[in-house]
């Protein structure tokens, strides 16, 4: 059979859209814990700023989870195209908000507010990328969506962490700006924020309209099971991203590897642009061959080891009392995240004439753990510290049980 030639120009607006997700969601996370503390909610206690760092994050999920299907349906009537363009125009203003914000619950608004305007871009750029392709193309152009989530999440941090407080890493340049010293992390989001005001403008002027009619799901069997994978691989997937920026910028007498907002983002930026290069080389030819059922077991297993690792990780720094040689190595080895994909499934499981609304399912499952994942596990870290139970490494043991439960669903996906 002949490949259909993809239509570049549309694909690439719509993993622009989908690019300024990751990016806004994750410019936070270098300079959170920083922060959340400035705000003096904690009280100077640094074992609680776990709790509140994760109230944040979660927010960003459990308010897309409210929105999410409500957006794929209106998109199933109103068409993709205004309900997509409302995603990265909301994103930009919601990141100019939260740049702005001093005080803990500021903060809390303004990410929720982003998410309610981002969870439009969500689902429904999923639908698009599905109405614009058929079987012949459409693995490529799915391969795409996790290339392009990886670029966000490679800049995202990357410009967090470089560009946080610029008038302390620039005194000569920033310094005497007084903005900045007032609004230290305005820099970072209005960055990311310009990212999607972009996405916005190219997207309003290129982006063409597809829009099938709606009918009711939840009959099926084969969707369900693929939904509640999606949760699980969204929960596991959001707790070892959370966890990772908390446990680097937490002090190792504490129980983390005491690293700066600056060797956050550039270690999780640069690491994440040289993984995003050998997902786009090695895991597209793995995909076409052993399909992504096969993929997305092997990669999810996975989890177990980056839980274990970061047990070691913790471990190792608090021998040594500083980061060492030997810490940097066991990093470098515990930063190894497989790329998964899983929305092929959605799509073949999905009536062709209700995309928007499967993706917008698809999404509550997502977002709606991905909300309960940030305060779960930052909570569980915190808690970790505070008893000590296990050595202060709690919080592995119970992410790793929860990997083991997931992999038993997702080893039940339709074949």
């Amino acid at each position: 059979m002949q490949t259909t030639p993809l239509p570049k120009f549309q694909l690439f607006l719509t993993l622009l859209i989908q690019l300024a997700e990751p990016i806004t969601g994750t410019v936070i996370y270098p300079f959170i814990t920083r922060a959340v503390r400035n705000t003096g909610i904690t009280y100077g206690d640094e074992r609680k700023t776990g709790y509140y760092a994760g109230v944040i994050e979660s927010v960003f999920f459990i308010s897309e989870s409210l929105s999410v299907y409500y957006w794929g349906r209106a998109s199933d009537f109103y068409g993709r195209r205004p309900i997509l363009l409302i995603g990265p125009l909301g994103l930009s203003l919601a990141m100019l908000s939260f740049g702005l914000s001093q005080s803990f619950w500021g903060m809390v608004i303004s990410r929720a507010a982003m998410v309610y305007s981002m969870a439009t871009s969500v689902c429904v750029s999923k639908t698009v990328m599905a109405e614009f392709t058929d079987e012949t193309n459409r693995a490529d152009a799915f391969t795409l969506g996790p290339l392009a989530w990886t670029i966000g999440a490679t800049m995202g941090p990357t410009l967090g962490g470089i560009l946080a407080d610029p008038a302390t890493r620039w005194p000569d340049v920033f310094g005497k700006v007084a903005f900045f010293k007032e609004y230290p992390w305005f820099l970072s989001c209005s960055a990311a924020g310009l990212i999607a005001f972009i996405a916005f403008v190219l997207s309003f002027w290129g982006l063409k309209e597809a829009t099938p009619s709606a009918r009711s799901l939840l009959g099926d069997s084969k969707l369900r099971i693929t939904l509640i994978s999606m949760a699980f691989l969204a929960f596991t997937d959001m707790t070892y991203e959370v966890l990772i920026p908390l446990i680097y910028s937490t002090s190792i007498p504490t129980g983390g590897l005491g690293l700066s907002p600056y060797q956050v983002g550039l270690t999780l930026g640069i690491f994440m642009f040289a993984n995003g290069i050998w997902n786009w080389a090695v895991l597209t030819p793995i995909l076409k061959k052993l399909g992504p059922r096969k993929t997305l077991i092997v990669s999810y297993s996975f989890f177990l080891v980056h839980f274990a690792l970061l047990w070691i990780l913790r471990d190792v720094a608090a021998r040594a009392g500083m980061v060492t040689p030997l810490v940097w190595t066991v990093l470098i080895f515990q930063l190894f995240v497989s790329t998964v994909i899983i929305a092929a499934f959605i799509v073949k499981n999905a009536p062709p004439n209700a995309l928007g609304s499967v993706n917008g399912l698809a999404q509550v499952a997502s977002s709606g753990t991905r909300g309960i994942a940030p305060v779960f596990s930052s909570s569980l870290f915190s808690i970790s510290l505070e008893s000590r139970i296990a050595g202060g490494h709690l919080v592995e043991i119970v992410l790793m049980g929860i990997t083991l439960v997931g992999i038993y669903y997702i080893s039940r996906l339709p074949r």
